[in-house]
Parts: C-alpha cells; sequence; structure tokens
C-alpha cells in the first residue's frame, strides 16, 4: 500500500467524525452547500498557480458534472443524512465499506477489469469482516423504529460513491484534478443548496466547533482528500482503489471512539483485522488487469 492510498484513507476517515461534529449544527444539504462554495472558491484559487486548464469540450464537462453528482450529492448527502439520523459515524463508515465488493461485482461484470483467485479471497474476507462489524453495531440500534431512515440514505451514499468512482474511471479520469473539482463543487452547490431551499431550514448555528469541522471538510478533504482520490483513480484500477475503503472505517471507529466515545465490541476487533488482511491480499496479489488490454488469446484462456 503506498504513502499516497494511506494518506488518502486516514483523510478520508475523518470525513465521517467532521460530519458529525458540523450536523448540530446545520442540516445536510445546508452543510454540503456550504462546504462546495468554500471548496470552490479554493480550488478556483489554486488553477492558475498550478497552471491546470479547464476542459474545452462540452462532453467532459458532462461527465465531470455526472460523476460529480455521484461523488457528492449522493455520497455526502447520503452519509450525512445517515449521520443526522442517528447513525454513528463508524457504522456508516462500515456500510460505504461495502463499497469493494460491490465495485469489483460490477467491473467484472461489465468486463473492464479482470480479477485474481487471491483478489477474490481478499475481497470476500473484507467483505466478513464489514458485516461482523456492522451486525454487531445494527443490533445497539435494533428495535428503534428509524433504522430505516439511517440505513437507507447511507446505502444510498454506497451507490454514489461506487457508481461515481467508477464513472470517473471510466470517462474522466485524465482530467486535469482542480478543475474538475471546481465543476464538480459548483455544481453540487446548485444541486445541494436548491435542495436545501427546499427541504430544509436555513438556519446555521455558527460555533467554534461548527467552524472547526466545516473548515476540515471544505479545505483538508474537499481539496486535499479529493485530489488524492482523483490521483489514485488515474492511476490505478478502479476495484484496486475500491479496495482502500475496507480500511476506512477501522481508522473512523477508531476516530469515533477517542472524539465520541462510540464503543464497539470483539466482533469489531475481528472485523476489522479481516479487513485489515483482506485489503493485504488486494494490493499485493496479481495487479486487477482492465480486460480491453487482453490479447484475443489471452482473454480466451481468462474466460
Amino acid at each position: 500500500m503506498s504513502f499516497t492510498a494511506l494518506l488518502f484513507v486516514l483523510l478520508w476517515s475523518t470525513g465521517f467524525i467532521a460530519g458529525k461534529g458540523a450536523l448540530p449544527y446545520a442540516d445536510p444539504f445546508v452543510l454540503i452547500a456550504i462546504r462546495m462554495a468554500i471548496a470552490a472558491v479554493v480550488v478556483a484559487c489554486l488553477i492558475p498557480v498550478f497552471r491546470q486548464r479547464m476542459p474545452r469540450k462540452a462532453s467532459e464537462y458532462a461527465h465531470i458534472c455526472i460523476s460529480g453528482l455521484l461523488l457528492h450529492v449522493c455520497f455526502q448527502g447520503g452519509i450525512f443524512y445517515a449521520i443526522h439520523n442517528g447513525l454513528p459515524a463508524g457504522l456508516t463508515a462500515l456500510v460505504i465499506g461495502l463499497q469493494p465488493v460491490l465495485t469489483a461485482v460490477i467491473s467484472v461484470a461489465t468486463g473492464r477489469e479482470s480479477l485474481s483467485s487471491r483478489q477474490w479471497l481478499g475481497i470476500g474476507l473484507g467483505l466478513a469482516g464489514t458485516i461482523a462489524v456492522l451486525s454487531n453495531g445494527l443490533n445497539l440500534i435494533a428495535g428503534v423504529q428509524s433504522v430505516g431512515r439511517q440505513v437507507v440514505p447511507a446505502v444510498i451514499g454506497l451507490l454514489g460513491l461506487t457508481l461515481g468512482t467508477l464513472y470517473q474511471k471510466r470517462y474522466s479520469s485524465q482530467a486535469a484534478i482542480l478543475p474538475s473539482a471546481l465543476i464538480q463543487y459548483l455544481t453540487c452547490f446548485v444541486v445541494t443548496g436548491t435542495a436545501a431551499l427546499a427541504t430544509e431550514r436555513l438556519t446555521v448555528q455558527w460555533s467554534t466547533g461548527f467552524i472547526a469541522s466545516l473548515a476540515w471538510l471544505s479545505i483538508v478533504l474537499s481539496v486535499g482528500a479529493v485530489a488524492l482520490l482523483f490521483l489514485l483513480i488515474r492511476r490505478q484500477s478502479a476495484t484496486l482503489v475500491a479496495s482502500y475503503f475496507y480500511l476506512v472505517p477501522v481508522f473512523t471507529m477508531l476516530f469515533g471512539f477517542l472524539l465520541f466515545h462510540e464503543v464497539r465490541g470483539a466482533a469489531s476487533i475481528v472485523g476489522g483485522s479481516l479487513s485489515i488482511l483482506g485489503i493485504f491480499l488486494v494490493t499485493h496479489g496479481k495487479r486487477a488487469t482492465p480486460v480491453a488490454t487482453l490479447t484475443p488469446a489471452t482473454a480466451k484462456l481468462k474466460a
């Protein structure tokens, strides 16, 4: 696992914690809209510094906007509503932790990648670990009538992150990182701002905790972590990038325990260990091979 991937996992894990820290002070779409606006301003200032050009074709803008809506509106909206409705940050991260399995299945089913048996074993172990921790956590909220309101948004977030990653890999992986982020943030600001106007209260309780969480979400994550994600998508297969998300729940639960005293049992420890072993097998096994690069003879053998 590269330093870039490890740094991405650490930063991405803090997003669930920062979201939990900010949501008591603003509704989800209001929070996302403010985050998108701040991130857009920061990225716009960075573009001339790094001399990255904006896309020139309308089709490029369209693809970037679609992946942005999936990655930011569906993903962020889903996880923030799940946390807003009472799902612990660690459990929300665990639902998102199912992404590697979903990504692998879609990638192989659509013929985009070919995985080795060792990688499939790693994906299976990671899934087992995620289910172990998730089932343990769901026992804590079993019987609560709002479980549907908590889990369903998290699943929407899972679908948004998975499809957004695959879409970006397919259509926009070579686009300049900062201009792509600016287009996505402006698009998502309009969408989430409209949603906030239509469905939420527009009041924000400004406090030190909210400002700190918002700054972390808008600058460190929306600029730093998202840039790392785009870079990983560009350099590695979608399945390999997705496998890193197995480690996100482990770090999120650790941060949740340290900051919010979210305690998990033995199943969480065992599940987290399985997830770590799973990602080791995926990242140290044979690299996922794009099917398009196989010769007809090799493709026949792979089948």
